[in-house]
């Protein structure tokens, strides 16, 4: 921990400043810390450092609600978790938008590192609280020169905050250096929040109509809203997502909003206050003035159904002699990485858990259990790709959650397979596993694969054993890098690229090898719907996991060529088996961003 200059440390959560393990701590005086210094076994640092790492780790294994580019500036963000891609950067403005919520959350996870232009700031609107801002940095972060920042950085590596830079929050390296020159850190308590002693009813604001009913055909229009409006708005959203407060006007009598959707689209307008989410809602469709207006929808005077209904039904098959029943394992639904009322809970068959809840994006999921590595779990949910859940008020969902029993591995250590010779025509060897003297091979016939694929023209083709990427799984915290080849040797460093597959980000099948006791001794872990980033010198590739299966070393049908881009990841089977393992495990991935 370094210091430059008269930096000041404060706050009513706590201006401390400390390192643990160790002692070097310089440049204090001058700075001045209110919290006092702390080094080595002294309290509270082993605590605190325990509770950053925790908190790091819980962050990054959380599924993203939203992933975006790696630049923040001019953004406008609502509560959720960020996925950045490659290194974040901000320059100018970022603004957090809490929609009239104090208690709303925001966690940005970057795949590497953080830096932010001089005079760069971050503002907080609508509620928003810097105590629950967290920024999660793979590696290092850099705070530009009197800019200003908000939130709580922890960072893999270091950070190092540049002259007169303000930090509303916390810094907190893991492995690496602070280092600090003439700043300003407050980090302060979240603020009570009194709720109203009044709330006025959700159906006391309403809408008469709209006018135009007929709307222009392209460009900017304004859209007034006539009705009844007693209660002061928050916010207010077209189409779900939140416009800025210069876009919309309020008055007892009218709401006037400025949409650029475009001639025919559908429009839904939102209104929003802090207690009561919806005040009032009226969908119309903007078309040519020929066209005979459509009669605006009046809000009912009957209760509006605020609520959702998720069922999960847990179902187990029982294939190799097993006993399990639904109630052996543990169902999960999360909300934004958190619990919903009611969960964790044990299984049960139909018609299962039922959980009532707001509208808005869930996960479904399973608690690791004595059982997680004797079944592999699927999901089945009406109308849906993965096992993300998007809700809206009404709706009423069923989860068919599924455990089928996996082969129970012999206890017999199998004969070694022997090595085909080298002349073998169409057939690649891919080193898997070396264990107890015991070489582990997987044939893979290559016969319909044609030459690697090149993303671009500025791509240069590498030698085998070298690096082509890196390969990220946020669910499973892993980051590695990948070779080019499949041998024994590639392996050794990282996850291996068959070569008679195309390069990532190509429309075909990429296929990627790795050991089961090293690089993927955690992919039995992943679900549908789990992300799988890749980075190349061509760009940054993000995967979404469509299914999970395990088949016979001689199956070829895994790496055939796929029409669209495709993302193959291939481990040998069981995961602790002893000896050569019989079977193969397979995760496939379609491309959904680049």
């Amino acid at each position: 921990m370094t210091n430059t200059g008269s930096s000041v440390i404060s706050g009513s959560a706590g201006g401390l400043v400390g390192v643990t393990p160790g002692s070097a701590i310089t440049g204090f005086p001058p700075g001045t810390a209110t919290g006092g210094i702390v080094t080595g076994s002294t309290a509270p640092g082993p605590a605190a450092l325990i509770s950053a790492q925790a908190a790091y780790t819980s962050g990054r294994n959380q599924v993203p609600t939203t992933v975006i580019g790696a630049g923040l500036g001019g953004l406008i963000l609502g509560e959720g978790a960020y996925a950045v891609l490659g290194s974040a950067t901000l320059v100018g403005n970022l603004t957090l938008n809490g929609g009239g919520n104090p208690n709303a959350v925001f966690i940005f996870d970057t795949a590497s590192d953080l830096s932010t232009a001089s005079g760069s700031t971050v503002t907080l609107t609508n509620g928003t609280q810097a105590c629950n801002v967290f920024w999660l940095v793979g590696t290092s972060a850099t705070l530009g020169t009197s800019s200003t920042f908000v939130g709580h950085v922890i960072a893999g590596i270091a950070i190092s905050a540049t002259t007169a830079a303000h930090v509303s929050g916390s810094l907190v390296a893991l492995t690496g250096a602070v280092t600090l020159d003439s700043n300003t850190i407050t980090n302060d308590n979240c603020a009570t929040v009194v709720p109203p002693s009044v709330v006025s009813p959700a159906q006391t604001s309403t809408i008469d109509s709209v006018t135009p009913a007929a709307c222009v055909t392209s460009g900017p229009t304004t859209v007034t809203l006539n009705g009844s409006f007693p209660t002061p708005l928050t916010s207010v959203s077209i189409n779900g997502t939140n416009i800025p407060t210069t876009n919309w006007v309020q008055s007892t009598t009218k709401v006037t909003v400025t949409t650029t959707v475009a001639s025919t689209a559908p429009v839904t307008i939102q209104l929003y206050n802090g207690s009561i989410p919806l005040l009032a809602v009226q969908t119309f469709i903007c078309a040519p003035a020929a066209v005979v207006p459509i009669v605006p929808v009046v809000v009912p005077s009957v209760p509006t159904v605020t609520t959702a209904t998720i069922h999960v039904i847990k179902i187990v098959n029982n294939k190799y002699g097993g006993t399990a029943v639904p109630g052996d394992f543990q169902i999960s639904l999360r909300h934004w990485g958190v619990d919903v009322a009611g969960s964790p809970d044990v299984g049960m068959a139909s018609p299962g858990r039922t959980y009532i809840v707001a509208p808005g994006t869930y996960v479904v999921g399973e608690v690791d259990g004595a059982l997680f590595s004797k079944y592999i779990n699927s999901f089945d949910i009406q109308n849906q790709t993965t096992n993300f859940i998007d809700v809206k008020a009404g709706d009423d969902i069923t989860v068919v959650q599924t455990n089928t029993e996996l082969a129970v591995p012999t206890a017999v250590v199998p004969p070694v397979t022997p090595t085909p010779p080298a002349t073998t025509t169409g057939v690649a060897l891919v080193q898997i596993y070396h264990m107890n003297n015991f070489q582990e091979t997987l044939a893979i016939e290559t016969s319909k694969l044609s030459a690697p694929k090149l993303p671009s023209a500025k791509y240069v083709p590498v030698k085998l054993g070298e690096s082509i990427g890196i390969i990220s799984i946020p669910k499973l915290s892993e980051v590695y890098p990948i070779v080019q080849g499949t041998d024994a040797k590639d392996l050794e460093k990282g996850v291996g690229h068959f070569v008679g597959s195309v390069m990532p980000g190509v429309k075909d099948n990429t296929v990627l090898a790795g050991h089961r006791d090293s690089v993927f001794s955690k992919l039995g872990k992943l679900v549908v719907g789990d992300l799988v980033t890749i980075s190349t010198s061509d760009g940054t590739f993000i995967y979404s996991v469509t299914k999970m299966k395990i088949v016979l070393p001689t199956d070829k049908t895994v790496i055939v060529p796929t029409p669209n881009a495709t993302l193959t990841l291939i481990t040998c089977y069981p995961f602790y088996y002893i000896g050569s393992a019989p079977k193969r495990y397979i995760v496939s991935a379609s491309l959904v961003n680049q």
